[in-house]
């Protein structure tokens, strides 16, 4: 008996060890390919400026370009989820002017604007500093921003405030709103929706995120509504500070 048992402990432990070396094979192949789509971005760029195209057609590689840089920023969303749940991720955490990182997102998805006639502005006072992982928080706006210009929204608005002890990062658009399902989901965990074309892991993401940032015994957290100060879709993300 204590024979069986140790091979059975032996077999599970081999495939184990399999299934760890799967998964980190599969985190370093994202990895490269991420690493491939940071590297065609730029030589896109590069095309885009030397390039003598019509409007039409530079809408047209825009918009490549902007789907594009929509993989790479889901590549490297799941490679934090990998490494938060297998391998243990520290998040880096230091202090930010909120509105430069605000400004320069902006400034980033310029070119998503004019693919996809898209308005994106920011609102935050200048002399606004917080504490967090500026990486992990940007692939928040950038995902949340990616996902609102493929619901067709037309305006997208970037805002930051202090509320108590936390920093109160939102991004809200003019779109239709979050559909009730995913109200009332508040990102707990992914959910599939085929008809909305929608599986709730950016959302899953984005809550997962804020829950690493924690000063004391306060945690960062996420809300989820619709018409805060516009019509549509509001995700506010809550750092303690």
């Amino acid at each position: 008996m204590k024979q069986n048992y140790q091979e059975s402990n032996s077999i599970d432990e081999d495939k184990i060890k399999k299934e760890h070396t799967l998964a980190t094979l599969l985190a370093s192949s994202i990895h490269e390919i991420k690493n491939d789509f940071g590297l065609m971005l730029i030589k896109v760029d590069q095309l885009i400026e030397e390039l003598n195209l019509d409007n039409q057609k530079q809408s047209q590689v825009a918009q490549v370009r902007s789907e594009a840089a929509s993989i790479g920023n889901e590549l490297s969303r799941i490679l934090t989820t990998y490494k938060r749940n297998a391998q243990g991720y520290t998040p880096y955490i230091d202090q930010h002017a909120v509105a430069e990182i605000l400004e320069d997102i902006c400034l980033k998805h310029r070119l998503t604007e004019k693919a996809y006639g898209v308005s994106l502005s920011y609102h935050c006072d200048e002399d606004l500093a917080a504490f967090f992982d500026v990486q992990l928080i940007t692939n928040v706006i950038d995902t949340s921003i990616y996902n609102a210009v493929k619901a067709g929204v037309k305006n997208i608005m970037l805002s930051a405030s202090e509320l108590q002890d936390y920093i109160v990062i939102r991004i809200e658009d003019d779109g239709e709103g979050f559909p009730d399902y995913v109200l009332q989901n508040q990102g707990q965990n992914s959910v599939l929706n085929l008809e909305e074309g929608n599986t709730g892991l950016g959302l899953y993401f984005a809550k997962q995120i804020c829950e690493m940032h924690a000063v004391d015994d306060k945690q960062g957290y996420m809300e989820l509504q619709n018409k805060h100060s516009m019509r549509g879709a509001c995700i506010s993300l809550f750092i303690p500070n």
